[in-house]
């Protein structure tokens, strides 16, 4: 208001001195009264009319103001100074509408931070402005929500629309995708399977789990959190994740997630299987009601590739049944074995070619009769017909072999494989019978029976298990060794052998390549009951089965203890022999192999320079060497006296006795020399 008080005490002021005016006319004259009185109302109307015009001047323009303001048009505050009245209220009022307008103007951006400064929060306007702003702020979040999952659902849409028919495929397909976009860190896959008429959710795919969460592949229903989630069929939200549940790796490390959730997968009140996610970030309520509807979908195509799967199966079930039956309708027309179909009571429904090229019968000689009143003749063996008659009535699928007859009256041995066939109540309607001629097989095996009996009676025989322990052993091996059968099966290896043998390194490295399959030849010492060594001689051999693995190692061996023995005798008579008299080898040629220790160290030479000389060159100059090689065309052994010089130079005079030796084809391979030295006879004086 300080405006206005100016004016008015300049209208004052003004008015104040047209009064002295006055009053000093007054006083210049006091006769002209009436003319004072008439200054002093014209001073007073001047006065009136200054103000009046000055107000008529404000509101004026005051009234403009707040017609540009209310239109809008007014574009900047008001000039504020002393003849402007009101100005600052308007400036006011221009301000807030303009902070509103800006306000209002920039609700629409997303990432808007228009804020109140000339509205006030408690000012109904400012109120307003600031609801409409939390409105359309929760509006966007529920719409960016809304929009998320309708875009999401769309997305795995069109993921499920072309899912392979694989399990795994689909599954790692459809994990990857859920894990990445609900910004999750793993997750996994666990698919419905019946195995032996028991439910379990067996993981089929996952994503970036670590591997000991999931050790154990399969859960049943009920166990753990994904078993009871599958039984309840409601989602799982742990928010508490126990240390030892998963861990979550990163490139910082190892945690612990924030979250774990557990979704059924169900599809018309059936559960397919199960999904776990697990998070370092919680879930919000809409990614839950998300999982809940895509779950859905998922659900839906586990049920459409478990159809199609199904359908796949029995398909090619068809398939190969088609096949089977056409395989074995062309095996029973085209094989030699014989074919027989018999009816529930053992009566012939059905015969093949091989039937008739077998036995000599045709067909129609031999339908509704049974076989073994057909094909069993005098030299059957009973024993045989009864257990297979037993077998029949027990509805036991067998194999036999048994000897039957021909048309002609010929015998011969057949394989008899029996299967009875069965309807959907488990009643027998049919028999199937495969015969096949193993006459020859069966003389086959009665020549290598006759063979092994004859080498049991010349060798000794052992058979081990694979893993070395005693199966069993023949009547020789038992005789010479004073066992009793009983003794020692169940026994490993190293009871037959001596305490110092039974723990060696070459044994165990003997029986390792066993093992492995190797063979082993050679002499070998065992002990007999009594403690006794023994020798024997022989072989250890691995024997295979069809598959090519180790089924048992067999022992043929002779003893030879007492041929062991003479050796040894004669190897120690030799041994003397050397030690007594100086000896070296020579080659037919003349030239020395080797020489024992006496007539080295007589000769004064070592071994190695022993290989490097011949007969010449021990023997005097003048002494005659003989063509030694073309005198063992005549003889095998004789005597020749020579004078054999040392190394030292020495001269000895000695009888050199020529022993030749020859190999199994009768021919010379070496020759064996024997140096006696001349002595003098002593005299009757020495003596």
């Amino acid at each position: 208001m300080k405006p206005v008080f100016r004016s008015l005490s300049f209208q004052v002021a003004l008015s104040a001195a047209l009064l002295l005016i006055a009053a000093g006319l007054w006083y210049y004259d006091i006769t002209h009264k009436y003319l004072a009185i008439f200054a002093l109302g014209v001073a007073t109307l001047g006065l009136l009319t200054a103000l009046l015009w000055q107000i008529y001047r404000q509101l004026t323009r005051l009234l403009t103001s707040l017609q540009q303001l209310a239109a809008g048009q007014l574009n900047q505050p008001l000039v504020e100074s002393s003849r402007n009245l009101g100005t600052a209220s308007i400036n006011a009022v221009y301000h807030k509408l303009q902070e509103a307008a800006d306000f209002v103007e920039k609700l629409g951006e997303t990432e808007s931070t228009a804020a109140l400064h000339s509205l006030g929060p408690n000012e109904r306007l400012g109120k307003a402005l600031l609801d409409i702003k939390g409105t359309l702020r929760s509006y966007r979040e529920d719409e960016e929500k809304r929009h998320w999952s309708a875009q999401g659902l769309t997305f795995f849409a069109d993921v499920l629309r072309g899912h392979s028919d694989n399990i795994t495929e689909f599954g790692d397909l459809v994990v990857g995708h859920l894990v990445r976009y609900l910004q999750a860190n793993q997750g996994g896959l666990f698919v419905k399977t019946e195995i032996e008429e028991k439910i379990y959710f067996e993981l089929a795919a996952c994503y970036a789990y670590e591997k000991k969460k999931h050790a154990e592949k399969r859960v049943a229903i009920g166990q753990g959190l994904v078993g009871q989630c599958a039984l309840e069929k409601k989602i799982r939200l742990l928010t508490n994740v126990p240390d030892q549940y998963t861990t979550i790796t990163s490139g910082l490390g190892e945690a612990t997630p924030a979250v774990v959730v557990v979704v059924p997968l169900c599809w018309s009140g059936e559960v397919y299987g199960v999904i776990e996610l697990a998070s370092f970030t919680q879930l919000a309520d809409y990614q839950l009601s998300f999982l809940e509807k895509v779950a859905e979908s998922i659900a839906s195509s586990l049920a459409t590739i478990r159809t199609s799967v199904h359908m796949q199966e029995l398909l090619q079930n068809s398939q190969q049944l088609t096949k089977e039956f056409q395989q074995l309708s062309l095996v029973a027309n085209n094989t030699d074995n014989s074919v027989i179909i018999a009816d529930k009571n053992g009566c012939i429904e059905f015969v093949n070619h091989g039937f008739g090229k077998l036995t000599g019968y045709q067909a129609n000689e031999v339908l509704g009769k049974k076989p073994g009143h057909v094909l069993q003749g005098p030299d059957t063996d009973p024993e045989t017909v009864k257990r297979i008659r037993r077998k029949l009535q027990r509805g036991e699928p067998f194999y036999e072999e048994i000897l039957n007859y021909r048309k002609s009256g010929e015998s011969y041995w057949i394989s008899l494989t029996v299967n009875p066939i069965r309807n959907e109540q488990g009643e027998i309607e049919q028999y199937v019978s495969i015969q096949a001629d193993v006459t020859n097989i069966k003389q086959q095996t009665l020549d290598y029976t006759y063979k092994l009996e004859a080498i049991s009676r010349s060798n000794a025989i052992v058979e081990f298990d694979p893993r070395g322990t005693i199966v069993d052993a023949n009547a020789l091996f038992l005789d010479i060794a004073g066992y009793q059968k009983e003794e020692l099966l169940g026994k490993e290896h190293t009871y037959l052998l001596p305490e110092t043998e039974a723990g060696s390194p070459q044994t165990q490295m003997m029986w390792d390549n066993l093992k492995a399959g190797s063979f082993f030849s050679g002499e070998f010492k065992q002990r007999s009951k009594q403690g006794k060594e023994l020798w024997l001689s022989g072989t250890f051999n691995p024997i295979f089965d069809l598959e090519n693995n180790l089924r048992k190692i067999m022992m043929f061996a002779q003893f030879i203890t007492h041929e062991k023995e003479k050796q040894n005798d004669l190897t120690g008579t030799v041994q003397a022999f050397a030690e007594a008299v100086q000896t070296f080898d020579m080659m037919p040629s003349g030239k020395l192999k080797k020489a024992n220790a006496l007539f080295l160290q007589r000769f004064g030479y070592r071994r190695r320079e022993v290989s490097q000389l011949t007969l010449a060159d021990l023997v005097e100059d003048g002494n005659h060497v003989p063509d030694i090689e073309a005198a063992f065309h005549y003889q095998n052994n004789f005597q020749l006296p020579f004078t054999l010089i040392t190394k030292s130079g020495d001269k000895i005079a000695c009888q050199c006795l020529f022993t030749g030796i020859r190999n199994l084809e009768g021919q010379l391979s070496k020759i064996v020399v024997i140096v006696l030295e001349n002595h003098p006879k002593p005299s009757l004086a020495n003596a």
